[in-house]
């Protein structure tokens, strides 16, 4: 008996032991998963898709999803890890609601949150389309939702979207013409859905997200780690460009180092930053200040020809923030310290 008991007890440790296990795996799972995207609104003129082609498959106001098989073993780089689509365990859906999911069949999910609200048409030219551009390589999904409407929007309204998703992992949502009652009117309850999220396919936890709120262009950043999803308060307007771009990319994408191209001083700074560059661009450029969860925090144009910029930090809080320069097709990064 005394032998019973104790093979008893020592199965019960076990049993509690991997328990602890899997929640400190978990935990630690969530824990080491740091946000590895920045955001930037933009302007560019919208296009609409040529050679796209139409999901007539698809119904709208409905759940239903596609799958894109035609990129079937391209591989997309995606909150850091590299995703091949094969149609099996992993794939790319395009839903009738305004989104893009990449899904793993193991258990996770990435969404991409475009104007995520019960859609519908308005006449016969609303359709939703894709169309695959690039190179091997640099490929770009290009999925367009047209001339639609939102259902919780006022009579009448329309919107226009599309979604791009590059294989380096850029996002970029691009919101076309709509009806001038779709620009307010909404609520964080009833506005559009717009950000990106990494978590479990149940989105029972959330491992990485950077959401979009407020109304637009005045509009906020929530990178926490909890199942909350502000809505915007109406769409974004024609020829605005919402793109997340990951970290790395943001450092990597001329092959000049920040040393090579920009100086600043003082760093730390207390009440202003005097920027240098050490070749005055051509063309206009933009420094961009942006926090530790990727908020852009304060946007200066550098025009042509100019190689110094003053930026005031006084209004800044004390702490770390990364100081990125775009010009074109090249951006630079580089870390600096404000202290008060």
């Amino acid at each position: 008996m005394h032998g019973l008991v104790s093979e008893t007890n020592l199965i019960l440790m076990l049993r509690l032991f991997i328990m602890l296990s899997v929640i400190v795996f978990q935990f630690s799972h969530v824990a080491a998963q740091t946000n590895t995207y920045i955001f930037k609104s933009s302007a560019d003129t919208y296009t609409e898709l040529t050679g796209d082609i139409a999901l007539t498959q698809m119904v709208f106001a409905t759940g239903d999803e596609v799958e894109i098989t035609a990129l079937n073993g391209t591989t997309f780089n995606l909150f850091g890890k590299s995703w091949t689509m094969d149609g099996i365990t992993k794939g790319i859906l395009i839903f009738p609601n305004g989104l893009v999911e990449a899904i793993d069949t193991t258990g996770e999910l990435m969404v991409f949150d475009g104007l995520f609200r019960s859609l519908d048409s308005i006449d016969n030219t609303s359709k939703i389309s894709y169309k695959i551009d690039g190179a091997v390589g640099s490929k770009i999904l290009k999925a367009q939702w047209k001339n639609v409407k939102i259902q919780s929007g006022q009579t009448g309204n329309f919107v226009n979207l599309q979604i791009w998703l590059y294989q380096n992992g850029i996002i970029e949502y691009r919101y076309g013409p709509s009806s001038v009652n779709n620009a307010s009117g909404y609520t964080t309850s009833t506005g559009p859905s717009v950000g990106i999220f990494y978590s479990p396919s149940d989105v029972s936890q959330i491992y990485q997200k950077l959401w979009v709120y407020g109304l637009p262009p005045s509009l906020q950043l929530d990178s926490s780690k909890n199942i909350s999803f502000p809505n915007i308060s109406g769409v974004p307007a024609n020829g605005t460009v919402y793109r997340f771009v990951p970290k790395t990319v943001a450092a990597s994408v001329h092959s000049a180092t920040v040393k090579d191209m920009l100086d600043v001083f003082p760093n730390p700074a207390n009440k202003v930053l005097n920027i240098m560059l050490d070749e005055a661009p051509k063309t206009k450029a933009t420094i961009g200040l942006y926090a530790a969860d990727g908020r852009l925090l304060k946007e200066y144009a550098l025009p042509a020809n100019k190689n110094n910029i003053n930026i005031q930090v006084a209004d800044v809080p004390t702490g770390i923030y990364t100081l990125q320069y775009t010009q074109g097709n090249t951006t630079s990064n580089k870390r600096i310290e404000i202290i008060h």
